[in-house]
């Protein structure tokens, strides 16, 4: 018959209805198996099965024009043809899931930049008298730092040191040039509660009742808990405030590195290298790498400071940046000092 006459039609429609009857039905490999223990694997491989046995087992619809016009079955390389099929859908499944990824990922972020927003929006970093997200004065002295810029621009701002002498001031300083990663904490750490038992036993130090030793608070300095008290305080209302908002890791910018305080703070007073780092089990190269943080840290705060106007808390810094910036702290590394003296001798 010829392509187009009527009986070609009507034959192959009743082919293609015949055909449509016996189209094997979707399996539902999962519901069939009834697997109790399955691999993530395994699931994956199963679930892709099942998508593209769905795809390639789907009724052709009799109102196709295309396909009720094409010459499948007179077609020479039908298995090639179906192959190509096959892997055209397997190909528009890959980009599918990849956009799917894609899209809940950056429903996250979104998330999390709207909770972060919120955050600096209730702290008074960002104007909330506009609608364009500006960055308050506040922001503005923020941006200026490199560690830790919500507490300790919220503790700068509101004077938490302004009665420390220099060598306080870096040893309080010097929890915030160190910061912890991940990884560095324990289930302990990582609690919502942790920052309130701190300044509880600091509290109990203070008045000398029912005080339990505590590793993070016994070598610091006495005179310098109350200051202490107040930075944990000040981080403990920013790791609530990022809880309410369901922030990824809300503990990570208010959790400090304490066994550092009672080293820069004897370093600041003058004592020698060996002097401060004895009877101390942390490794000497992190003590100068901490203290050149604290150094890069200070110099970003009286920068921060003549920008805004604070020059007596910018003397200050100053001051306590003079402390601890010396001796071994303060020359360059052994490989250069050798190759000047040779140079020198020259």
């Amino acid at each position: 018959h010829e392509v187009n006459s009527p009986q070609h039609n009507s034959s192959f429609c009743v082919i293609y209805t015949t055909l449509s009857d016996n189209v094997p039905k979707q399996v539902d490999i999962t519901k069939e198996l009834k697997a109790d223990k399955i691999d993530e694997e395994d699931v994956r491989l199963f679930e892709e099965y099942s998508t593209i046995n769905d795809q390639l087992t789907y009724p052709l619809s009799i109102s196709d024009t295309t396909t009720l016009n094409s010459n499948l079955l007179k077609c020479p390389n039908l298995l090639q043809h179906l192959n190509r099929v096959h892997q055209t859908i397997r190909r528009k499944l890959t980009i599918k899931k990849i956009e799917t990824n894609l899209a809940d990922y950056q429903l996250q972020l979104s998330k999390e930049y709207t909770g972060r927003l919120n955050v600096l929006k209730e702290l008074g970093f960002i104007d909330s008298a506009t609608q364009s997200y500006c960055l308050s004065s506040k922001g503005f002295f923020a941006c200026e730092l490199i560690k830790k810029e919500v507490v300790l621009t919220q503790l700068l701002l509101d004077g938490f040191i302004d009665n420390l002498l220099a060598p306080d001031i870096a040893a309080v300083l010097s929890v915030f040039a160190n910061e912890l990663r991940p990884y560095d904490f324990s289930l302990e750490k990582k609690s919502s509660s942790y920052l309130k038992e701190l300044v509880n036993s600091i509290d109990r130090i203070n008045s000398n009742t029912n005080y339990v030793s505590n590793n993070d608070l016994d070598l610091i300095p006495r005179h310098l808990l109350p200051v202490f008290k107040r930075i944990l305080n000040c981080a403990y209302e920013l790791e609530t405030l990022q809880r309410f908002h369901n922030l990824i890791d809300p503990y990570l910018e208010s959790r400090f590195d304490l066994r550092l305080v009672p080293l820069v703070y004897k370093w600041a007073k003058g004592y020698s290298f060996s002097a401060t780092i004895a009877k101390c089990d942390l490794p000497e190269g992190l003590l100068i790498k901490s203290l050149l943080q604290l150094d890069e840290l200070i110099r970003h705060i009286v920068g921060a400071c003549r920008q805004f106007g604070k020059h007596i808390l910018s003397l200050k810094m100053c001051e306590a940046r003079n402390l601890i910036y010396r001796d071994i702290v303060s020359s360059p590394s052994l490989y250069i000092l050798k190759g000047i003296k040779s140079v020198t001798d020259d």
